[in-house]
């Protein structure tokens, strides 16, 4: 759980004019998902989530992103708790398996405090094995939750339906990448242990929606031995602006030219969640605010 959607959280809360438009079964074929709102309730894209609501009950439900690919992961998340500014949610139930056909998760209860209010919430993430996985959070104030919230939550987690996002097809169009890399991280951590000598390796591109990027080169090494000790480490940061392009084959290219006059070109796939650039895989997330 990050703390972006926990402020999305926040801001969800105090805002009295959230306008809900949609209905029923709802597609978003970019990033393979599919799900059904349940009766009476509604609901839009705001922010990095998928916020519902209903005409007749309190509470809400949240819909967002998770980049986990094992119950471990998120359990690892869902440990860390919701915390930012007037929200304080921890976890206060143990971890219940989820299992619904081929899909699989955990789900667990959550109580605390929004805006100085008793709240609770139940949260059900899901991992999806061709992309980003989904997490379903019900909350309301402690006074008017019930075990309505933990079946809101699990009837959606039930309906959803994964399948390879548009970008991950062999016919994946520049159009449909274009739309999936705004304002998109892509990071790659390498550990490499050799004897007595430890090495970390992290690249980090940020791809602004304006096609600037951001990219961070960190290397850290370490000699540990009986005698000795030694540390050293690098970080380089670079600037520049993004397009795609089309290969020989058609296959989209992600073009990088950097302010240092430096290119970079890179055939572009995607497989399990991660994208491929020139045959490493970097773990794929959202950004919310990209400059």
């Amino acid at each position: 759980m990050t703390t972006r959607i926990i402020f999305l959280l926040f801001t969800l809360m105090l805002s009295s004019n959230v306008l809900a438009t949609q209905t029923g079964k709802l597609t978003f074929p970019a990033m393979g998902l599919q799900f059904t709102l349940p009766d009476g309730w509604s609901g839009q894209q705001q922010g990095g989530g998928y916020y519902i609501q209903s005409a007749n009950d309190p509470g809400f439900i949240l819909l967002f992103e998770n980049f986990a690919t094992t119950t471990k992961q998120l359990k690892e998340q869902m440990n860390n708790g919701l915390s930012q500014q007037s929200i304080q949610l921890k976890r206060s139930g143990d971890f219940v398996a989820y299992k619904k056909g081929n899909k699989k998760g955990i789900a667990c209860q959550f109580k605390g405090h929004i805006d100085n209010a008793g709240a609770q919430a139940w949260v059900i993430s899901l991992i999806n094995p061709d992309g980003p996985g989904l997490s379903i959070v019900a909350a309301a104030s402690v006074k008017k939750s019930s075990d309505k919230y933990k079946k809101l939550a699990t009837q959606i987690a039930d309906s959803v339906v994964f399948s390879a996002p548009d970008v991950a097809k062999k016919d994946a169009s520049t159009k449909q990448w274009q739309q999936w890399l705004q304002n998109a991280r892509l990071s790659r951590v390498n550990n490499i242990a050799d004897k007595d000598i430890n090495k970390h390796n992290t690249k980090v591109y940020k791809l602004c929606r304006n096609h600037t990027f951001y990219y961070s080169h960190n290397s850290r090494s370490s000699i540990d031995t009986d005698n000795s000790f030694a540390f050293s480490s690098t970080n380089n940061i670079t600037y520049g602006h993004w397009q795609l392009g089309n290969g020989k084959d058609k296959t989209p290219v992600l073009n990088l030219h950097y302010d240092n006059g430096q290119t970079d070109s890179f055939p572009l796939s995607f497989k399990a969640g991660k994208v491929a650039l020139n045959n490493e895989s970097y773990a794929y997330s959202r950004i919310d605010h990209c400059h």
